[in-house]
Formats: structure tokens, C-alpha cells, sequence
């Protein structure tokens, strides 16, 4: 009986997940849920507001596993999505006092990206860094995850995900989240695209 206690508590308490893959590899998955929950912290100001922010950071997460079925390297990409998204969105909102939405994605084009360069200088130089440091960052994270999701699994999760995403807009209506002082980055992101294709 006690045995089988043992064997229960370390289960419940991850000590067997963590002595089958090591601290390191197990880290891998971990930490990127630890940095997005901070971001959704840092962000979000309701409890709607987080509550869409965790289904756009499931959504991605679903997405990047359907096509690279490594969940520490999709993890990588939809860290760093979200990041991009999260201060692109508050460069937006301190010119144009309005946080980014869906649209904007829609009209990005060379002349745009060239415009932003221009007004920007050491912009360029900030994203080529950034782009270099990526590329070890993904490869490190593909090689070492030890971990394999199926495609067909993830895009099911990914599908949920969208379909309670338009749920929560449906019934929300979280438009007035941009109007937050510049926060909400990532939910009013969301639903704005929620509204965009299904209009």
C-alpha cells in the first residue's frame, strides 16, 4: 500500500516526468508556459481579456504542432509570435493612440515594412539580431525536445481553440478591449480577427 502511495505522489508531483526526460529537456516545455503566462499578466487587464488570450496562444500552439509536431520548438514560434505581436501593437498605440488588430495584418506589404525601416533606423538592425538568434534557438529546441504530438490532434485543438475563441467574442463583444490604455494586445488582436472573418 505505502509503495503504491509512493508511486501515486510521484506521479501527481512530476518527479517521474522529470527523471524519465531530465530536468533540461523538461524545462524546455515548461518555460515557455511560464513566460506566456507572464506576458498574459503583463497585458490583459479581465479576466475575458486573459481568458482569449489563452485561447490565441493555444490556437498558435496547435497550429506551429500540426506542422512541426515538436512542442518546444512550437512553443519557440508562438512565444515569439505573441511577443512581436505585443510590441508592434504598443508601437501602434503610442503613435496612433489604438492598440493593432487584424486589418493591420491584412496590409503589410514591402512599402509598409520599407516605411517602418525608414522611421525606425536601428529597427532593421534590432530584427536581423533577433532573426540570427532565432534560427539556433528553434534548432535547439527541434533537436532536444523529446516529445511528439500528432498532426491531426493538434489541428482538432487548434480547430477548438478558434471555434471557443469566436464563442467568447460572440458573447463579449470584446471590441471596447483596445480602448484600455493600450493594453489588451493580444485579445483585442484576436477577436478583431474573430470579426474579420466572420464578416
Amino acid at each position: 500500500m505505502r509503495a503504491a502511495l509512493l508511486s501515486f505522489a510521484q506521479r501527481i508531483g512530476g518527479v517521474a516526468f522529470f527523471a524519465r526526460y531530465g530536468l533540461w529537456r523538461a524545462g524546455l516545455v515548461l518555460f515557455r508556459r511560464v513566460i506566456a503566462f507572464a506576458i498574459m499578466a503583463a497585458t490583459e487587464t479581465t479576466l475575458t481579456a486573459m481568458v482569449a488570450f489563452l485561447l490565441a496562444w493555444g490556437l498558435l500552439n496547435f497550429l506551429w504542432l500540426a506542422l512541426l509536431r515538436r512542442p518546444a520548438a512550437a512553443g519557440v514560434l508562438s512565444l515569439v509570435m505573441i511577443s512581436v505581436l505585443v510590441l508592434l501593437s504598443q508601437l501602434k498605440y503610442q503613435v496612433l493612440m489604438m492598440t493593432a488588430n487584424f486589418i493591420d495584418l491584412m496590409i503589410v506589404d514591402t512599402d509598409t515594412v520599407t516605411f517602418l525601416f525608414t522611421i525606425f533606423p536601428a529597427l532593421r538592425a534590432i530584427v536581423a539580431l533577433c532573426a540570427v538568434a532565432l534560427v539556433p534557438i528553434v534548432i535547439l529546441a527541434w533537436r532536444n525536445d523529446p516529445f511528439r504530438v500528432r498532426r491531426l490532434t493538434a489541428l482538432s485543438l487548434a480547430l477548438a481553440c478558434a471555434g471557443w475563441l469566436t464563442i467568447l467574442e460572440m458573447k463579449f463583444h470584446m471590441e471596447p478591449f483596445e480602448a484600455h490604455y493600450g493594453g489588451n494586445h493580444v485579445s483585442a488582436f484576436a477577436c478583431s480577427g474573430v470579426d474579420t472573418v466572420s464578416d
